[in-house]
């Protein structure tokens, strides 16, 4: 599980596709199980 720290705080991430970065933040609470749906999208491009 690939992590990179920042201060203090602990930051999971995830890789997927090639191309331009893009980054997803999730908010309201959920994890990133809620981009599961996007990401292969995403992933086409980004």
């Amino acid at each position: 599980m690939p992590k990179i720290k920042v201060g203090d705080i602990s930051i999971f991430y995830e890789v997927h596709g090639e191309g331009e970065p893009l980054l997803l933040i999730m908010g309201l609470g959920r994890d990133l199980t809620a981009w599961m749906f996007q990401t292969p999208e995403f992933s086409k491009k980004y």
